[in-house]
Formats: structure tokens, sequence, C-alpha cells
């Protein structure tokens, strides 16, 4: 998976990222206002046809994530891709609650796309499906944590989402929160709990909360993203 599915969609929003390894504590439901808000998280793997990398992506998260398992997880494959292989390394794992699969077949037929424009416009498609399953009508979950199928984990990576989840309900301004960054090398993050607000959209490990699919983003998500330098691909095209 790539970041391209879903970059333009930052707009007029910010990003919190972390400058280093992250902070690892968690906290309890807040006060926003005058109202007690819950942190319920889902925490969903994108998977397409690396079955390997989704392999050491599961590994590291169950050997160096401390407390991963009060969180629910699924994982999520592209039907394009080699869904049995992602179900096999899913059923070896007990606290992987489901695996999800997102069907191409309804968008080849509902959107007709020049081939270009096909691998942005299932990544796009995909991340929409997975979105529409942790925050529909049957789910309480009020986050979703998104990883891809390629990463090692740092031990506080959930406790850095459980310290700072609460910031998206204090400022409206905040798209998401990301525990990624770029320029997270010893020679450029000096401080390793400093957040840093940007209008460069991290991507591959973020949190987003639900009220903002809900109320904005399920409305206008694009056809086919892009990182905003591509002049090749339709701005106006949303479904």
């Amino acid at each position: 998976m790539g970041r391209l599915g879903i970059i333009c969609l930052v707009n007029i929003y910010w990003t919190l990222m972390v400058g280093g390894s992250g902070i690892g504590i968690g906290l309890p439901d807040v006060e926003i206002g005058r109202k007690a808000v819950p942190f319920m998280p889902v925490v969903v793997f994108l998977a397409y046809d690396s079955v390997d990398s989704l392999e050491r992506t599961l590994t590291s998260f169950e050997e160096s994530v401390l407390g991963f398992r009060k969180f629910h997880s699924y994982v999520s494959v592209d039907r394009g891709g080699d869904v049995d292989g992602i179900l096999t390394a899913v059923e070896k794992r007990e606290w992987v609650r489901d695996l999800w699969i997102y069907d191409r077949s309804k968008d080849d037929d509902d959107y007709h796309l020049p081939a270009p424009h096909s691998s942005r416009f299932y990544i796009t498609r995909h991340y929409r499906s997975v979105f529409q399953r942790a925050f529909g009508n049957d789910t309480l979950y009020t986050h979703a944590i998104l990883f891809e199928d390629d990463f090692l984990f740092a031990p506080d990576v959930l406790g850095y989402f459980e310290a700072t989840w609460w910031l998206l309900d204090a400022d409206p301004t905040l798209f998401c929160i990301s525990a990624w960054n770029d320029n997270g090398i010893p020679r450029f993050a000096t401080n390793s709990t400093i957040l840093r607000r940007t209008d460069i959209f991290p991507g591959l490990g973020w949190m987003m909360k639900r009220s903002l699919w809900q109320h904005q983003l399920s409305k206008s998500w694009p056809i086919i993203a892009t990182s905003g330098q591509s002049s090749a691909t339709p701005p106006s095209l949303v479904g």
C-alpha cells in the first residue's frame, strides 16, 4: 500500500506527528468542555498482496507493542491481491478479530476510468471501505488507527495514541494524529516527546475520529485521491 490514496484529504486540516519515539502513557476518559468523551478505537491493518510484509508487521505488533490485546484489531485486504495468503496470516492470530475484504467488482462496474488511474483508484476505494466498516451503524468505535502492511513497531505506539486522542476533540482544526515522521531520525529528531503540527499528511500510521468521517469525509470522499502533485487526475471526482 502507498500513501498516495489519502494525502489529498488534508486540505485545510492539520496533522499532529510525533518528533521521535512517542509518549508511552495512557489516559482515561477526559472532559471536553462539559461532555465526557470515551476512547474506543479500532486498529486496522491494510494489505494487498505482500503476505511476507504483513507477516512481519503482525509479528512485530504482537511481539513489540505494549497492551495490544486490549484493542480490537482487524486486517483489511483488497480482493485484487493475495486474499488466500493474507487469510492464512490472519487465521494464525486469535487477536485479529476478522479479515475485511474490499471487493473491487462493484467499483469496477460503477466507474469506468482509464488504466493509469487504476492503482490510486483502488487504494482510495479501499480506504473508503475501511472507514465504512469501522464507523458503520453497527459499531461503536470512536477512532480508527490505520497501519499499512510494512511496519515495524515501537513498543509505545498505541500508548502514544492513547495519550493524544483527546486533542482531536479539543482542537477541531486537526485532521488526524500520526505516529509516523519522515524526519524522525536521530540527526533531525532531538526531542522524542515533542509533538509537531504540520500541514503535510504523514500517512502510514495514523488515527482519525469517527465524527470527522460521519459528518464530512463520507460525503466528500474522492473517487481518485492524489498527492496534490498530479494534474492528470480530475480533482472534482467525488463519490
